[in-house]
């Protein structure tokens, strides 16, 4: 591990973390879904993770090729993801090539630099998230060579990809041609890592319930047009978007959501009929509660 801050600075959970992420996930069989899963599992397991992405992380694309302010709350086009799904769907997506750089940024901010290569030929329903929606988008992940952790107050705040190499574009899946997901000739519902399946254990005895609160919970928000806005596509414009149209990322905005029906803060301008918001407020305050317990029995 190396620092750019001089060799009298350094950040041990940020090294620990950098070890345990190639540890877990090691530069040798790039596509293999297998390995993609052990990865996942590793990462998972990661007790210094567990502990340093306690909140909302902010996950998305930052130009770094010049002086720039790390900061989440100074860019726009930043999805909030909970920690368990960054953890389990969207860091192995990843290889993790070696060693990264801890450095220091002026105003307190500590930045863990690792270089990655990203996993393109998976089956698409092991993306948790149909990111070939948008050519562009897809392409920078392919491209990606960097993931930038960021520490604020000694917490993970965002998770940036950088660098591009446009040698790593191989792979163009097409235009996405169905809806944000969709059925396969087996019934299974895909993209399979964006579904509970996936980023909880088999043997996890909450998530049998939670599915079943979530189902529902999914239902009355579709009918009250909240996935209008939550999408991929973003098409509100929100500098910080929260998808509520995958479950592994309605999971991260649990407590929001109960905040948001309790304030009567969403749509905005347009409050719901106050049957429909009571409703799901109720619905949210159970799966808040359900979640939470499946949460915690995925602690390292």
């Amino acid at each position: 591990m190396t620092s750019a801050c001089g060799d009298d600075f350094e950040f041990e959970p940020a090294e620990r973390i950098a070890r345990d992420l190639v540890i877990a996930c090691p530069g040798a069989y790039l596509n293999s879904e297998s390995a993609r899963n052990e990865c996942a599992f590793g990462i998972g397991r990661s007790a210094t993770l567990f502990d340093y992405t306690d909140g909302l992380i902010r996950w998305g694309r930052l130009d770094t090729s010049e002086d720039v302010d790390f900061d989440p709350s100074s860019h726009t086009d930043l999805t909030k993801l909970g920690s368990l799904t960054v953890r389990r769907a969207y860091l192995s997506m990843f290889q993790f090539l070696g060693e990264g750089t801890i450095e220091k940024i002026d105003d307190g901010t500590i930045i863990l630099r690792m270089p990655v290569k990203f996993r393109n030929a998976m089956s698409l329903g092991a993306y948790p998230e149909a990111f070939w929606w948008n050519a562009n988008l897809w392409d920078a992940y392919q491209g990606t060579t960097e993931i930038v952790f960021v520490f604020l107050d000694e917490r993970i705040v965002a998770i940036y990809l950088t660098g591009r190499d446009n040698a790593r574009l191989t792979r163009d899946p097409g235009p996405l041609v169905t809806d944000w997901t969709w059925i396969d000739d087996d019934g299974i519902t895909q993209p399979y890592a964006a579904q509970f399946s996936y980023i909880f254990s088999a043997d996890n005895p909450y998530v049998a319930e939670l599915e079943e609160i979530a189902d529902g919970f999914d239902f009355a928000m579709r009918a009250a047009d909240c996935t209008s806005c939550h999408v991929p596509s973003n098409p509100a414009g929100l500098r910080h978007v929260g998808l509520l149209n995958y479950p592994n990322q309605t999971l991260g905005l649990r407590e929001r959501l109960v905040v948001v029906f309790e304030t009567r803060s969403m749509p905005p301008g347009m409050p719901l009929e106050d049957h429909v918001n009571a409703d799901l407020l109720e619905r949210a305050i159970a799966y808040d509660i359900v979640a939470d317990l499946a949460i915690a029995f995925e602690a390292p």
